[in-house]
């Protein structure tokens, strides 16, 4: 590694919304790709697939193998550098709770009742606590006995606030804490400034705060969200709202503002957190800004879906991706599809103070960045969490193997293991939406399973017999450089 690379994950963030909402980050971004998709449509599969360049039937983390016990680190995007690697998450299923931690050097998990990491877990440790002692009298005993008393202190008095708050003595107020955003920046930039003397960084941060369920929050602007409103409390769920979504017309609302209002207050902690690491770090750093997946909000009329269980729209496909001070060399806008599965070769030529390609396609003449000719795609494998009563309900729809492929910025194919096809017309000017023009049975084409490699009815056989998490007998490391282009094999 030549210079440091710091990746700022913000979890559930549409690109529509960061376009809208994200304006500090967007004026210090260097370039801004306007086309950018993720691989996965939650986080596990999404985070496996940036750090491998492997689809999840590839890289076996998905929803029939949510841990990422079947990577190993130095087959990954860390393995690939030779510098120090840091890992910082308010995000469970990127957390050591789902094994994320294994594949950094360092691994700091961050959550409402731990936002000092080096204290403890206040609701954890309360939840210890016995009928013959109080649960404050047990937080402060844990306290005083834990190798930082006083951060476990703060992280017990922080959390008891919050919880009055929240519907405590103190009724309906908004909530005191944040998601984690500010104590994941905090962290982040203490340890990428402490580190690097040594070697550069490569750190990965996830922040929360725009995923379910949302709450009515100190430092958002509340609008007409009625004071210390909840959506957990509202009953704003995927499967309530499919279920009747004419009963949450205006839970939906407030729900919107909410998820817009969070995006705009990670903005905010983020340019401030690269503010500062642009002042304390001696080293060439470049931030790479994006997200692991989007939020279907209910408000595509020609798509309406809410949450992102089971879900390949465009909503939560099409996420944001910004540099700031990368390499010099890249134009400041670079339209076209660009993946998350060339993620790992973007950072690894970012590191050694190159320019790697962007886009699936482009010609650096003309302004555009080359980039590897491969397949932009996205796959699905079982039941996310959050989706257990949807698919007890409707297993049939819920839980299988969905895969997708743009053969073009303004196409997309779906297909399943029942054998459904969806075909989708899409406008690059306006992200986020996307129109069925067609649908059949059959399932897929041939050019588009061969982007995957596995018919998707084996990979669906396979997943439900567990075992080996990724593909029978294949290389998967070269997998990643032996993707199908859907232009090169009959797509059109």
């Amino acid at each position: 590694m030549r210079r440091n690379v710091v990746v700022l994950c913000l979890d559930a963030v549409r690109a529509d919304t960061f376009a809208a909402r994200a304006s500090r980050l967007s004026d210090l971004a260097d370039v801004r790709v306007t086309g950018c998709r993720t691989a996965g449509g939650w986080t596990a599969p999404a985070h496996a697939s940036m750090l491998t360049g492997l689809l999840a039937h590839d890289h076996g983390v998905h929803a029939r193998s949510p841990r990422y016990d079947s990577l190993d680190p130095a087959d990954t995007l860390v393995g690939d550098l030779d510098g120090h690697a840091v890992g910082v998450s308010a995000t469970p299923h990127a957390g050591s709770a789902s094994g994320f931690d294994r594949l950094f050097d360092e691994f700091h998990d961050v959550t409402r009742s731990r936002p000092d990491p080096r204290g403890f877990d206040a609701r954890a440790v309360a939840d210890e606590a016995d009928g013959r002692i109080g649960r404050r009298i047990h937080l402060v005993r844990e306290a005083l006995a834990h190798d930082a008393p006083g951060a476990s202190l703060a992280n017990a008095a922080r959390a008891a606030a919050d919880r009055l708050a929240r519907g405590g003595t103190l009724g309906h107020e908004p909530a005191v804490l944040d998601d984690g955003a500010r104590a994941v920046a905090r962290l982040l930039r203490d340890r990428v400034t402490e580190t690097e003397r040594d070697a550069p960084v490569f750190a990965f941060a996830d922040f929360a705060e725009a995923c379910a369920p949302l709450v009515d929050r100190r430092g958002l602007v509340r609008g007409t969200v009625p004071r210390g409103w909840s959506s957990a409390d509202a009953g704003l769920t995927p499967e309530a709202v499919v279920a009747d979504p004419d009963e949450y017309v205006e839970e939906l609302a407030f729900y919107r503002h909410l998820y817009a209002e969070n995006v705009a207050y990670l903005d905010r902690v983020c340019a401030d957190l690269v503010a500062d690491l642009r002042e304390a770090t001696e080293r060439e750093t470049t931030v790479v800004v994006t997200a692991d997946h989007g939020e279907n909000l209910f408000d595509d009329p020609d798509d309406p879906a809410f949450g992102h269980v089971g879900s390949l729209s465009e909503a939560v496909l099409h996420v944001p991706f910004v540099l700031v001070d990368p390499p010099a060399g890249y134009p400041p806008v670079v339209d076209g599809l660009a993946s998350h599965l060339d993620f790992r070769a973007l950072v690894r030529g970012l590191a050694a103070d190159e320019t790697p390609g962007l886009t699936a396609e482009g010609d650096p003449e003309s302004g555009d960045v080359a980039g590897d000719e491969r397949a932009v795609a996205a796959e699905l494998v079982g039941v996310a969490p959050g989706g257990e009563a949807l698919a007890a309900r409707d297993p049939e729809r819920w839980d299988r193997v969905r895969r997708a492929v743009y053969p073009h910025d303004a196409a997309k194919l779906c297909w399943d293991d029942r054998g459904e096809r969806t075909e989708y017309e899409l406008d690059p000017d306006d992200p986020c939406r996307q129109r069925r023009v067609a649908t059949g049975t059959g399932g897929a084409p041939g050019w588009a399973e061969a982007v995957f490699g596995e018919p998707v009815a084996e990979t669906d056989e396979r997943t439900r017999r567990g075992g080996d998490a990724g593909a029978d007998g294949r290389d998967r490391t070269d997998d990643a450089d032996r993707r199908a282009d859907p232009r090169e094999v009959g797509s059109r």
